[in-house]
Formats: C-alpha cells, structure tokens, sequence
C-alpha cells in the first residue's frame, strides 16, 4: 500500500475542498472495507483518503413534497427499516433486502442496490463548489413516480 494523507472533515464544504477536481488524486472512504482492499493491491493509490463518516448532512432519509433524499451513508438496514421506502419504493427494500451480509448491511456505503435504482425515477443532485446541477440517472418514466400508498 502507497502512503496517503487522511483527511477526517466534518462539513460538506470541507470534504468537497479535500477531494478536488482530480478523482486520481482522493478517494472516500465511508465506512466500507473496499477501498483499503483495493489499496492493500494496489488496485488504487490514491494521496489523500477523504472520510466522510462524520460529515453533517450525509446520513439520513428525508421525504418531502419533492420526493426522497438518500444521505451518502445510508446503509442497506436504514434502507430495509424506514416506512416511507417500504411504502412507495418497494423495489429498493426489496433490493436491499437480498443483502444477507450482515457487514454489509450494516456499513455505511456509497453504492445502492443499482438494479433498482435504475427502474426508479431519480435525478442525483451532487454537492459541489458553488454549482448546483442535476444529473438523470435513468430515462424518467412519470407512469413510475412512486408506488401508490395501499
């Protein structure tokens, strides 16, 4: 494993200045166990690694008017646990439901269950340097807004 720098910021502003604009330069680490494999083979080696466990406004499930809000660390638990995803967004309790690993379950991870994110409407709002810009993750279908509440 190359050496690194290891940035623990606790603002969003903070870790968006520690990643930079050159993904080859950092790396996120959220909680999981792969990006240090991946660095234990040399698969990846990045200078400086970016925790973002303690980083304000990452965690959580929010519902509003708008739809929903996965924070970053999220894990497949909260996913399986919280109402407002078994009521309307079955597929992905579903999806994470398929995750037996308890370790898995139970980290704080950057990767949802893609399969079915990708038959939900979504769009993905990265934070950023003073941008605001919204990226549709799949073609969306108005006929798939939500699954109606029985």
């Amino acid at each position: 494993m190359e050496r690194f720098e290891y940035a623990h910021p606790t603002t969003q502003r903070e870790a968006i200045g520690l990643l930079g604009s050159n993904w080859n330069d950092a790396a996120v680490l959220a909680g999981g166990t792969d990006l240090i494999s991946l660095m234990k083979e040399y698969v990846v080696s990045p200078k400086r690694i970016v925790n973002i466990k303690n980083v304000e406004g990452l965690n959580g499930i929010h519902s509003n008017a708008e739809g929903v809000t996965l924070g970053s660390l999220v894990t497949m638990d909260e996913l399986v646990e919280n109402e407002t995803i078994r009521a309307e967004f079955p597929a992905l309790t579903q999806a994470a439901e398929g995750i037996t690993s308890p370790q898995i379950r139970h980290c704080r991870r950057r990767a949802l269950p893609a399969p079915a994110l990708l038959v939900l409407p979504q769009r993905l709002r990265p934070a950023g340097e003073g941008r605001k810009r919204e990226i549709a993750c799949a073609r969306r279908r108005e006929s798939l807004p939500r699954h109606p509440r029985q």
